[in-house]
Parts: structure tokens; C-alpha cells; sequence
């Protein structure tokens, strides 16, 4: 993926200006609470920006969309929901349609990014796999806590390691 410089520009002074009210107020003492505050800093802006993505991507949506019956699905309402990611838990609203010809119930940003609310995001479901793989759980839970700065339960680490050995397993089955 490639970002424009003059953004990255302007956002890193912002964080630049962040951070150095942090070194100001004393919170910031040395380079090891630098590189956990911008970690820190960096974490809350992958969050927020996270979820008003999704919500823009929502808002694409009109007040109606198609139905898989072939008749056309009304804006209900919109509803909160949450997904586990790199940045730790991403809140977002979204869309619920209702058709009025079958009785079917849908979230169509879910369903066009592949969203599960209360699940684990693609990119985090493949780290937690790969931690799991190589060590264990418990362990893997502490790792990931370290280097992401979020907590995530062995549990979920076990479940994502086994999902990805579903997924492997498959694979191997269809090159036999």
C-alpha cells in the first residue's frame, strides 16, 4: 500500500506535537517511554481510524440495497458493533437492512468486508496463528500482548490456530 508523503508529513508532525507535550509535561522521560508513547499514540489512531473507515464505507450504502430474493432491503437502522484488531478492540456503526418481501436481516458492510462482529480481523486471526504455532498459547498470549500492546485470550489465540490449520489442511487436500 502506498501513502502519500505529504500526508505521512503532516500526520507525523501531529504526533511530533503529541509526543513532545508529553516530553514537556514529563510523562515522556526517556527514549524507552518515547517508543511506548508513540507505540501508544500509534495504537489510538489505528482504532479510531479503523472504525470511522468502516463507517464511511458504510455510509456508501443508500437507504435501500438489493436482497438475495431479488427484491430490494430497507435501512432499519444503524448498530454498534466491534471487531478485534492489530489495534485492539475497533467500535463502528453500521447499517441494518431488513427486506419486507422474505424477512432476511443484514449488515451489508459486514457482508462486503467480510466483518464478523465480536471476531477476530484477517491480519490479526494470521499473527495470532502464527504465534500459536510456534509457541504456546499462554506464552503466545504474553508475546502478543508485548509487541501489539493488546490482550488477547489464549483461548482466542488456540481458536485462530486452529482455523488456520483448517485452512491449511483444505489446501493440501485440493493440490493432493
Amino acid at each position: 500500500m502506498d501513502f502519500s508523503t505529504k500526508a505521512i508529513a503532516e500526520i507525523s508532525k501531529l504526533v511530533v506535537g503529541e509526543i513532545g507535550e508529553q516530553i514537556a509535561t514529563g510523562k515522556i522521560k526517556d527514549l524507552q517511554e518515547l517508543e511506548n508513547g508513540m507505540r501508544e499514540l500509534l495504537k489510538g489512531i489505528g482504532q479510531q481510524a479503523y472504525g470511522e473507515v468502516l463507517e464511511k464505507e458504510d455510509s456508501k450504502h443508500r437507504t435501500r440495497v438489493s436482497c438475495e430474493c431479488g427484491d430490494q432491503a430497507r435501512r432499519i437502522s444503524k448498530q454498534g458493533a466491534k471487531i478485534l484488531t492489530v489495534f485492539g478492540w475497533v467500535s463502528y456503526r453500521r447499517s441494518y437492512y431488513g427486506c419486507c418481501h422474505c424477512g432476511k436481516k443484514q449488515y451489508r458492510l459486514d457482508q462486503d468486508w467480510d466483518i464478523r462482529s465480536g471476531q477476530v480481523s484477517p491480519v490479526l486471526s494470521i499473527l495470532l496463528a502464527i504465534a500459536g504455532v510456534n509457541i504456546a498459547f499462554e506464552k503466545a498470549q504474553r508475546s502478543i500482548e508485548k509487541f501489539l500492546l493488546i490482550e488477547v485470550s489464549d483461548n482466542t489465540i488456540r481458536k485462530q490456530t486452529q482455523l488456520m490449520g483448517e485452512k491449511q489442511a483444505q489446501r493440501e487436500a485440493q493440490w493432493i
